[in-house]
């Protein structure tokens, strides 16, 4: 039997004897209505839009999924691949009379001007249907390939991308055959012509424009290629086409892999950018705001850069707006205001954070945690406090790593550059400021339980500090409960997130049988192996695995011994906890906070409580 799932958006399919094309699938909220059948198009082509999206062009059916039969793609030569091409030949011919796809290890032919001439001749008498499977194939697949060593490589290859891109759109059916004359009149106008000789109409010069881009991009190009890229540019930008224009201001901003930057440049065409008040105005604000800011053209122009920033955070841009903070920090451009610049630091950390979080890693969380560590750390617009300073730090470098690792932005390794110098600044200021061991008198008074609530907290302390962007409400969960029952029970509850137990087997029916006996969800085992995923192999020795291993130290430590040797015989665990965050450069949770669980209670073992208000995580 077929399940929904066998099938994707673009196969080919057989139904009621006909070759279909599969266009969607249920989506989950529409399961009940038809669980069992699957969209359909008689289509030449699905266009793989949303299913959601109505299009007029696209007539779709409802077919039972155990009526489609799935048809099986072939693989055919360089030579055949060529024939289907020119339409010597069709699918039909070579799958006795049904149409097959073609496999994508079919691999692709070099194309010729021969190629080429004889598909256009035929392009007015093509039969819709045969049509349709060409341009599945040649179109929207990628079957055809222009020679690097050929002379006329660049003039061909141009050609054939500007022909796909009118051919995407092109309807054998209803377009006129104007349509293919004008495709035709520019092919034998051009043909054989040096790149610099070609007439591209306007409409294709864009085109040609991102084609040689995206060229260089890959491989060293031409100085012709240069030439006519720059040409085609700057005839764009004069005759005021928008999208030629934000490609120039953006190629000379930092430059790109044709033309140098040119900060000069990119201020000019920035401007006419601005001035076009479209969506793209916003973007050049803030563009024009940062070569205003720095010495880009010379000397800083605070007054312009406080007008545009100003502008571009009217629009809401991220950069604008703490860069807008930056200067009423510094009092560049405006009066200084060091109080509204923490505060317009500490609202966009806030929105970042839950972007970083919810995994949007291209966010700008990265440089507005650096700058909230710059305002703890040097007071202003808040006390100073040199160990929030280090832990936005922290933040700051998550964020980029996760930042460069994914994405990559210009400027990313200057903010990378910069947070790794703050670290090491304030890791100096604080060198002499951690405390080595804890000491037993530091815990005088406290009975057990209390020192198993100071773990927990030295637990979470660890976790949303070093890494902020992960949801550890599972943990703190699993945790909390311990101190409200037997410890064994507790223990049993908590190990479930203990990494050295969790990952020690490879799938979730090893671990559930060998390390917990049956006594773990499968949807608390995958939210707990994706939370693990990118940060220990559960080897016990990641910090992380040290920190989260210490309650079950403690608690193994603490059976079968009495109560006046448990409490001697559990502090190197706090010490060992403590030479963690003294690596981290962490500043421990206060002891004192635990100081009303007495060593009297319950001969020093301490009741059964629920102290959840205790926890950061679940406050």
């Amino acid at each position: 039997m077929n399940k929904i799932d066998d099938f994707e958006y673009g196969q080919f399919v057989m139904y009621d004897g006909k070759v279909m094309l599969v266009y969607g699938v249920p989506y989950e909220e529409e399961d009940e209505g038809y669980p069992d059948q699957i969209q359909l198009t008689e289509e030449k082509s699905p266009r793989l839009y949303d299913k959601k999206e109505e299009t007029e062009c696209t007539k779709c059916i409802l077919a039972p999924v155990n009526d489609v039969i799935k048809l099986l793609a072939v693989k055919v030569s360089e030579d055949t691949l060529r024939s289907f091409f020119r339409i010597d030949t069709t699918p039909w011919k070579l799958c006795t009379e049904k149409l097959y796809p073609i496999a994508k290890e079919s691999g692709s032919f070099i194309l010729s001007e021969d190629d080429v001439e004889t598909f256009l001749s035929r392009l007015g008498s093509i039969d819709p249907v045969v049509y349709g499977e060409w341009q599945t194939q040649f179109v929207f697949g990628d079957h055809v390939k222009t020679q690097n060593e050929d002379p006329n490589h660049f003039t061909l290859k141009m050609v054939w991308n500007l022909m796909r891109d009118d051919f995407e759109w092109y309807d054998a059916e209803e377009d006129e055959p104007e349509y293919i004359q004008a495709i035709w009149d520019f092919y034998k106008l051009n043909k054989g012509k040096e790149l610099d000789q070609i007439n591209f109409p306007d409409e294709y010069k864009n085109t040609v424009i991102s084609d040689i881009y995206l060229s260089s991009k890959e491989n060293p190009i031409s100085d012709m290629q240069k030439q006519t890229y720059i040409k085609l540019l700057n005839e764009q930008v004069t005759a005021g086409d928008h999208w030629a224009i934000r490609h120039k201001a953006y190629a000379y901003y930092g430059g790109n892999s044709i033309v140098p930057c040119d900060w000069k440049k990119a201020e000019e065409t920035l401007l006419k950018l601005h001035n076009t008040q479209t969506e793209d105005a916003k973007y050049a604000a803030n563009s024009l705001g940062y070569i205003y800011y720095s010495d880009r053209l010379g000397e800083p122009d605070y007054d312009k850069a406080f007008r545009y920033f100003s502008e571009a955070a009217e629009y809401g841009i991220i950069e604008a707006t703490y860069k807008l903070a930056d200067m009423y920090r510094k009092g560049h451009g405006t009066k200084k205001q060091t109080q509204k610049a923490f505060s317009t630091y500490k609202n966009l950390y806030e929105n970042e954070f839950e972007k970083f979080k919810d995994k949007h890693t291209g966010c700008k969380l990265a440089d507005v945690a650096l700058r909230m560590g710059y305002c703890y750390e040097n007071g202003e617009g808040i006390q100073s406090d040199l160990f929030k300073a280090l832990e936005y730090y922290q933040i700051a470098n998550n964020a980029i790593d996760a930042r460069i690792a994914e994405h990559k932005h210009f400027g990313d390794e200057t903010v990378k550059r910069n947070i790794d110098n703050s670290i090491l600044r304030i890791s100096d200021k604080l060198e002499n400021t951690l405390p080595d061991i804890i000491n037993e008198n530091d815990f005088n008074g406290i009975n057990l339980t209390g020192r198993m609530v100071y773990l927990f907290m030295c637990v979470e302390k660890f976790l949303v500090t070093i890494y902020p962007e992960k949801d550890w409400t599972l943990v703190a969960e699993k945790m909390w409960p311990w101190t409200e029952d037997y410890w064994d029970k507790g223990w049993d509850r908590y190990s479930v997130v203990v990494p050295e137990f969790l990952l020690e087997y490879p799938s979730y029916e090893e671990t559930s049988a060998l390390s917990y006996e049956g006594n773990i969800t499968k949807e608390d085992y995958n939210t707990l192996i994706m939370l693990y995923s990118d940060i220990t192999s559960g080897d016990g020795k990641q910090d992380i695995d040290i920190i989260l291993m210490a309650p079950i130290d403690f608690c193994n430590e603490c059976e079968g011994t009495s109560a006046s040797e448990a409490l001697k015989s559990t502090m190197p665990i706090f010490n060992t906890v403590a030479e963690v965050f003294r690596k981290n450069h962490l500043r421990l949770p206060d002891i004192q906070s635990v100081k009303d669980f007495s060593i009297e209670e319950a001969g020093a073992w301490g009741e059964s409580k629920d102290t959840r208000n205790y926890s950061i995580i679940l406050a």
